[in-house]
């Protein structure tokens, strides 16, 4: 499979989205912001690179489903505040025009 995919780049890609995103707290909306972009930002690449393949086909415990679970967790946690600091942002723009 390895010759179809770059297994172990794609495994790297992973460890190193759980390294920088596990773990993270936003202080203040705007941090729950920039946080949100940047996390959704690196996510959204894997759909690109994982070939999604069954674990019965991968021979050790595949970083992926612990990626999306890091993913689905901060994006939900971030996700109000993230979305009332847009609001602030767009009524300012909103304000200045």
């Amino acid at each position: 499979m390895n010759a179809a995919w770059d297994l172990d780049d794609v495994e790297k890609r992973y460890l190193g989205f759980i390294e920088s995103f596990e773990g993270q707290a936003a202080s203040s909306d705007r941090e729950a912001f920039v946080h949100q972009v940047l996390m959704i930002q690196e996510w959204r690449r894997f759909p690109f690179l994982d070939p999604d393949l069954p674990a019965e086909l991968l021979d050790h415990d595949w970083p992926g489903p612990r990626a999306a679970a890091v993913f689905h967790d901060l994006h939900s946690r971030w996700h109000r505040r993230a979305q009332a600091e847009w609001d602030r942002m767009e009524e300012e723009a909103a304000t200045r025009h």
